[in-house]
């Protein structure tokens, strides 16, 4: 994979983390604690990978 394509592929994956993240404190603010923390810690991985 040349440089330009390791970019666009980590920079997706920090916006699917972010989005997975939202989702995840969308459904804390609803009381869903439990589904809720893990798609925030899923987004939150997806971001710490994708800044490599």
């Amino acid at each position: 994979m040349d440089q330009k394509g390791k970019m666009d592929l980590l920079f997706a994956t920090k916006i699917v983390g972010a989005i997975i993240g939202a989702i995840g404190f969308f459904l804390l603010a609803f009381r869903q604690s439990i589904l809720g923390t893990a798609l925030v810690g899923i987004g939150s991985l997806l971001i710490a990978i994708g800044e490599r």
